[in-house]
């Protein structure tokens, strides 16, 4: 009988224990109050602790962060390059995650509920394109409704900018149903080359190069190829 209460009792505690960390897994959407302002925030949790925050309102998405278990829940961070670290460190209560947030020269708190996570509306294919030496690097964004697509090539402004910069816009076009082509600079992330000894036209006949490509594509309506520019690009689209 003694025996019995003493494993009752341990069983009591494991599962208490296992309440107190309630699994972070899984999709949560919610907000974070900060100085007045509230931000929509998004976070994607996989079983191995992988977790990717999307910033609803700063239109910045899937951005990776570091998980850490601790006592009172879990530690997200993500390190910024210039500036203070960003944190969610809080608890989950069931269906309910909350704490405290810093970051971005501020401090607030976050709440956030699990949900189900939206089917997607798009998919990415890795592609790769020449313009001659250069060998540029890409990810394609196709909607996923539709058998042929228009499709938009963005051009980056004068930095060295990788495809993640421009991100954001080709998940809006192909949420949108245009197929949305974004790529490494010419000397930047995979891309060979070199940016700063680059002419406008050169940059620009990189940009010829990714709507040629999309032209040869089945999904892609050849006829309704687009090219949209950010700063720089802006004079090198038209």
């Amino acid at each position: 009988m003694r025996f019995l209460r003493l494993a009752i009792s341990i069983c009591v505690i494991a599962v208490a224990s296992v309440a107190a960390q309630a699994p972070l897994v899984g999709h949560w959407t919610g907000v974070i109050e900060r100085e007045g302002k509230t931000w929509r925030v998004e976070i994607d949790t996989t079983k191995d602790l992988k977790t990717l925050v999307t910033f609803s309102d700063l239109d910045v998405p899937d951005i990776p962060f570091t998980v850490k278990q601790t006592d009172r829940g879990y530690r997200l961070e993500r390190p910024q390059p210039n500036g203070s670290t960003i944190v969610f460190d809080g608890g989950v209560d069931g269906d309910s995650f909350s704490g405290k947030w810093s970051g971005l020269g501020g401090d607030g708190t976050f709440s956030m509920k699990r949900s189900v996570k939206p089917e997607p509306a798009y998919r990415e294919e890795e592609v790769l394109f020449e313009n001659g030496v250069v060998k540029l690097a890409g990810t394609l964004l196709l909607p996923l409704r539709g058998d042929k697509h228009p499709a938009v090539v963005i051009t980056h402004g004068s930095s060295p900018n990788e495809r993640t910069t421009y991100r954001s816009w080709g998940r809006r076009f192909a949420e949108a149903g245009i197929a949305a082509l974004i790529y490494d600079k010419r000397g930047a992330g995979k891309s060979t080359g070199d940016t700063r000894s680059a002419s406008m036209e050169n940059l620009a006949d990189d940009a010829v190069a990714g709507v040629q490509l999309l032209s040869r594509r089945a999904d892609i309506d050849a006829s309704k190829i687009g090219v949209m520019g950010h700063s720089q690009g802006g004079w090198i689209a038209p």
